[in-house]
Formats: C-alpha cells, structure tokens, sequence
C-alpha cells in the first residue's frame, strides 16, 4: 500500500509542478506522511528528466524553473529525520536526490554556457 500511495503522490505532483507550478498538500492527496515525503523523494528523478527533456529543446527558463522546484524539494527533504521504519527508504532517497540535484545544476549550467557561446559565435560571423 506504501509502495501505491508513494507512486500516486510522485504522479500527481508531477502533474500539479509541471502545469500548475504549485508542489501539492499531503492533506491535498489525502496521504499521511510517509508517502508524502518517499513520494517526493522520487520526484526529485522525475523532474531531473524533465529538466533535460527542456534542455534538449533549449527551453532553459523552464528548465531553470524545474531545477529550483527539485532543489527546494531536496532542501526541504534533507533535515528530515524519520526512522527507516515509519518511512522505509527516505534516507536512501534522500541521498540520491542529492547526487541528482548536483549533476542537474552541472548539466543545466554547462549546456546553458553552450547555448550563449554558441548564439554568439553565430553573431560574430
């Protein structure tokens, strides 16, 4: 039941980020805690393909805008400690939405960078 409720949560928030830009309320979902939070944890992978999905398409406001919504998701996910037992795997989680946030801020900066330097090698031509 963990496992749907954690899926349902990472779903509709995708959703609710993407098109609404609004993170939605556990009480919002109807979810306790628990899923909420592994809910968002996974999120964090999910925007991640977001971001590179705009960047591939050198949608980099959007792309900048998805980022921030994973950074503040992974800020506000990073103090929280709840036992592995009440929120199995949150940490695990946790870690990995940091790794996931760094290489994300490389690559929106670095393809970003590319695009700029490539725009103006064109104009000077």
């Amino acid at each position: 039941m963990l496992s749907a409720l954690t899926e349902y949560v990472e779903s509709v928030s995708l959703y609710c980020v993407v098109c609404e830009d609004r993170i939605p309320s556990p009480s919002e979902l109807g979810v306790t805690a628990a899923p909420y939070l592994l809910g968002l944890a996974d999120l964090v992978g999910e925007l991640r393909r977001q971001v590179l999905e705009r960047i591939k398409h050198e949608e980099y406001e959007e792309a900048e805008r998805l980022f921030r919504v994973m950074e503040s998701i992974y800020d506000a996910l990073r103090p929280i400690a709840i036992p592995d037992a009440l929120a199995p795997g949150l940490r695990r989680k946790v870690d990995i939405a940091r790794g996931l946030v760094e290489n994300t801020r490389r690559d929106l900066l670095f393809f970003r960078r590319a695009s700029e330097l490539e725009s103006k090698l064109s104009a000077s031509r």
